[in-house]
């Protein structure tokens, strides 16, 4: 076979039907040339004084970089065989088209005896020209269960599967999981493998991990599993990571001891569990000085204008930090007095963000001093000073003169309405005076145990457990209205909200019984029903039926998708599509962007759909 020197070598633009990235992966094909040599020959046809390369460009361009690094002469000597002009499109098409890649289940295989042999991750990755992360990625693959590994080799698993199998050494318990799934549509979804992997472990981005640390955790003894394709790390012993946050909470709470009259440390206290508390707020212990106050409201105008601006220049941090400072400063003035705190007590418990303490709390059935709060028990009783029905005359007569002016005061009817329906919504007062009221809108017994539903229960409870709601300790109404009264407008207006919304009915934007209040309502809140729900099996997919699926799917991949996948069967789609909308990234930018952004028909805003 003729040798030629490399100088004298020139890729085909004409002969060579490689036109697609014909440059591709060079980088590993000059470290492989380097440590192996060249191992296939060119094909090149004689033009001129010159050769031109119609198979073997990648090589030609990985020898050219290798001369242009001082580790190849000009003048090196390539194996080539030439080709006459007019076969040489033929002899092209022919080389790229025969050719097949290794399996990778080879290659893990092949990876892995070098090691046995003695070469070390990072040899294998020099002499491939990869990276050496990607080395131990392929090399854990190699080490998953046989059973598995062959149902690979049979195309019965993707590599995303293979690769979720890795989360685990433990070759019996991938197989348990593999038979487990191999006659359901899960057996395809890698999420589904990850989560049946690691139903005992606990995620590192879990909170009860962010509390402790996942430093003292290993110092601690705990072994982890890392998932080396997605970065994630799992902890296996859970039972020690609940020591530690025990461990962690009860320092916390030994610090209350002294101030409460009793402390608990609870792993967690759910809503209907607080709601069994009655509960003292913390209020005002004395008037903060003047000069504080008005320092405050400045430095209020001063932001509320800056971040009209912009909320991230140098001035408004400064001006945020001081105004936090003073806020400190401001709360030492509200608590709760020694008599209220050798009454009650309070629960330290993990919560979303680190430990969340309630204080406050009265234990259920715990016999406190109350009065009648609309009348008084010990009222003496009293002989009427005029007959029944002449009461009714005047106390409607009394009300014609208050609607009047109730009706020209926006600030009174305001603090009215708030009050009472705060009181009905959040505290024990009936406040039978006035006639408003929430009725809140409970979700179906049918949808208790949804796990998506549940997480959006949290996120609400969360909300109004931060509501300005002091002002319900005062047992006396009139003390309770007053107290309410002298709240902020925005605490008031925050508390509105809080009734509000929890009044609002369901609705669909597409539904023929819809009201177009809730659609404005909503658009004027611009509100993102994408960030908050996105679509699963359990939740969506697999209660729709199969020709809905195949029409999501056309959406994101076009006609010849569902035309690929028309005989696939439901649980298949199901697994395809809970898949993409799990891990959008694994697609095409413009792919990701329309299944990140897609919803049913009737969840998104009605402005969004014209």
């Amino acid at each position: 076979m003729p040798l030629i020197p490399l100088k004298h070598l020139a890729k085909s633009g004409k002969y060579n039907v490689r036109k697609t990235h014909p440059d591709l992966h060079v980088g590993e094909l000059v470290a492989s040339i380097a440590a192996h040599g060249l191992l296939e020959n060119l094909l090149v046809v004689r033009v001129d004084d010159r050769y031109e390369v119609i198979a073997g460009g990648r090589r030609l361009a990985a020898l050219q970089q290798l001369r242009a690094d001082g580790r190849l002469p000009d003048d090196h000597a390539v194996p080539c065989e030439i080709v006459p002009p007019d076969r040489a499109e033929e002899f092209s098409l022919a080389e790229n088209t025969v050719r097949e890649a290794m399996h990778p289940a080879d290659q893990f295989d092949a990876w892995s005896r070098l090691v046995e042999q003695g070469q070390s991750t990072g040899d294998i990755a020099a002499r491939f020209g990869i990276r050496e992360e990607l080395v131990h990625q392929r090399l854990k693959l190699g080490r998953v269960s046989p059973g598995v590994i062959q149902a690979f080799r049979d195309d019965e698993l993707s590599l995303d599967v293979l690769m979720a199998y890795t989360l685990t050494d433990d070759h019996a318990k991938q197989q348990t999981v593999y038979e487990r799934f191999r006659q359901s549509w899960e057996a395809n979804n890698a999420g589904a493998v990850r989560r049946a992997l690691t139903e005992n472990m606990v995620r590192s981005d879990d909170r009860r991990v962010a509390l402790v640390g996942l430093d003292a955790y290993q110092e601690a003894g705990g072994r982890i599993q890392q998932d080396l394709f997605k970065k994630d790390c799992y902890l296996e012993d859970v039972e020690l990571l609940e020591q530690l946050v025990h461990e962690r909470l009860e320092e916390e709470a030994e610090k209350l001891r002294d101030t409460w009259s009793w402390v608990e440390v609870r792993q967690s206290f759910p809503y209907d569990e607080r709601a069994k508390y009655r509960r003292i707020y913390p209020h005002s212990l004395g008037e903060p000085p003047f000069d504080l106050r008005e320092q405050f409201d400045e430095l209020s105008v001063q932001l509320d204008q800056l971040a009209d601006e912009d909320d991230s220049n140098d001035e408004f941090i400064s001006l945020r930090q001081e105004f936090d400072a003073l806020q400190i400063r401001l709360n030492a003035f509200n608590g709760f007095t020694a008599e209220e705190r050798a009454l009650a007590g309070c629960v330290v418990t993990l919560g979303y963000q680190g430990i969340d303490i309630y204080e406050g709390l009265l234990r259920p059935g715990q016999k406190i001093p109350s009065r009648n709060e609309e009348q008084g028990d010990d009222a003496p009783a009293t002989k009427p000073r005029y007959s029944e029905r002449l009461c009714e005359r005047l106390q409607s007569y009394r009300l014609h003169a208050a609607r009047r002016s109730l009706a020209s005061n926006f600030d009174a009817s305001f603090d009215a309405l708030v009050y009472a329906l705060s009181c009905r919504q959040f505290g024990t007062s009936s406040c039978t005076w006035l006639g408003a009221s929430v009725n809140e809108y409970y979700y179906p017994v049918t949808l208790y145990n949804d796990a998506t539903l549940s997480a959006m229960k949290a996120e609400e409870r969360e909300l109004f457990d931060s509501l300005p709601l002091a002002w319900l300790n005062e047992d006396d109404p009139s003390r309770r209205f007053t107290a309410f009264c002298r709240l902020a407008l925005s605490d008031k207006q925050q508390l509105l909200a809080a009734c509000v919304a929890v009044s609002l009915r369901p609705q669909l934007s597409n539904s023929p019984t819809g009201h177009s209040e809730f659609e404005a309502i909503a658009e004027r809140l611009a509100v993102d029903v994408v960030s908050h729900w996105r679509p699963t099996a359990e939740n969506f997919l697999s209660r729709v039926p199969k020709s809905e699926l195949l029409a999501i799917g056309t959406q994101f991949w076009g006609e010849s998708w569902a035309h690929t996948h028309r005989q696939t069967k439901k649980a298949g789609l199901v697994a395809i599509l809970h898949h993409a909308f799990d891990s959008p990234s694994s697609h095409s930018a413009s792919e990701a962007e329309l299944i990140t952004s897609w919803l049913p028909e009737g969840m998104a805003l009605t402005v969004a759909q014209t």
